[in-house]
């Protein structure tokens, strides 16, 4: 069971996160958080040092999803058929 304080968290995270302004802003921070890659794909030569830092900006986004109690991998798919092909 949430407690007051934390199901009023949960209320400002979506109130946020779900306007217009709050969606594009969690775009960019999944992309600065690499949510569609593991730390080594992005980091192919495995520098242990920036893939730590890359799990823990991971690890923030993920939160984020956690509070407005989303699956961001559901979103993957979405996002491929979205894009445009290069």
């Amino acid at each position: 069971m949430l407690s007051a304080k934390k199901k009023q968290l949960v209320q400002d995270y979506s109130l946020v996160f779900n306007s217009e302004h709050g969606r594009r802003v969690l775009a960019d921070l999944r992309k600065k958080g690499l949510i569609d890659q593991t730390a080594k794909q992005s980091n192919p030569t495995l520098d242990t040092n920036l893939s730590n830092y890359q799990d823990g900006q991971r690890s923030d986004v993920l939160y984020i999803y956690k509070m407005l109690n989303t699956d961001p991998y559901a979103e993957r798919a979405s996002h491929a058929v979205n894009e445009p092909s290069s």
